[in-house]
């Protein structure tokens, strides 16, 4: 009986005696192989004038390795000093087994079909640095004379501002008032609450000593706003060393690691 077999993009017209699929492919020497599928399936009956229809079908798999960062831990070591690093371990990045299994349609990928799966082969070692936790009390003598106990030194850049400076209506009720409430002064100076909180008491050469009585939204962890009134006001825009003066405040108060200092300033 006449029946019509599509393989791929080839057509083939067939004369088969009666039987099933199975037997008709048989029969005419067309081999299925254990991952095609043949619609009907190959139990079914042959009938006059069918169409049948074989996709060869191939599944294909690939492997790739994927790298794995490492993740970077700090350790406060109670031995070393404040502001300084060491590295204890330098870290290794690990890796892991990506595998797709692609499955092919008459030569024709299936992306709906794949499947992924992935497995760690070699795990990661972490970056581990040691940040000094050690507070030690120190003196600064500065050029003009100045000696000041302090426990650390930061590098920041200062800047200067005054109550007609700041930006703030005249006509505001908070005019010429910093933060804490404070009316504005020379020794007043601005910073970042999260670095140095209120009431953290400075000392900046050609400045003298002051206190961390305001704040600004502009304000960085490495900035720090100088206080004047109108009358007695100077301009600042440069890196300055910033000594925290004795005593420190509480360890959960101390910013331990701080962050670089930008240098397109």
């Amino acid at each position: 009986m006449p029946l019509e077999v599509q393989i791929g993009d080839r057509q083939h017209n067939l004369q088969v005696p009666s039987g099933t699929v199975a037997d008709a492919l048989a029969w005419s020497r067309i081999a299925v192989g254990p991952l095609d599928l043949v619609d009907p399936s190959l139990e079914t009956p042959v009938d006059a004038d069918m169409y049948i229809r074989i996709v060869i079908r191939e599944r294909r798999v690939s492997e790739a390795l994927v790298p794995v960062p490492y993740a970077v831990v700090w350790e406060g070591d109670p031995t070393l000093p404040i502001d300084h690093q060491a590295l204890r371990a330098p870290g290794r990045a690990g890796s892991t087994v990506q595998r797709n299994l692609d499955e092919h349609h008459d030569g024709q990928a299936m992306p709906d079909l794949r499947r992924t799966e992935s497995w760690l082969a070699d795990a990661p070692q972490p970056r581990r640095i040691a940040y000094g936790r050690m507070i030690v009390r120190r003196v600064y003598e500065s050029p003009a004379g100045d000696s000041v106990d302090y426990w650390r030194k930061m590098r920041m850049w200062t800047t200067s501002y005054s109550p007609a400076r700041a930006g703030t209506p005249t006509d505001a009720p908070w005019y010429g008032y910093t933060f804490s409430g404070e009316p504005m002064r020379n020794g007043i100076v601005a910073a970042d609450l999260d670095v140095l909180p209120l009431g953290t008491r400075v000392f900046v050469e050609g400045y003298g000593e002051g206190e961390v009585l305001d704040t600004g939204g502009g304000l960085g962890p490495r900035d720090l706003d100088l206080g004047y009134t109108d009358e007695d006001y100077r301009s600042w825009a440069r890196w300055s060393d910033v000594y925290l003066l004795w005593p420190p405040p509480p360890a959960d108060e101390i910013v331990w690691i701080l962050p670089p200092i930008q240098a397109d300033r």
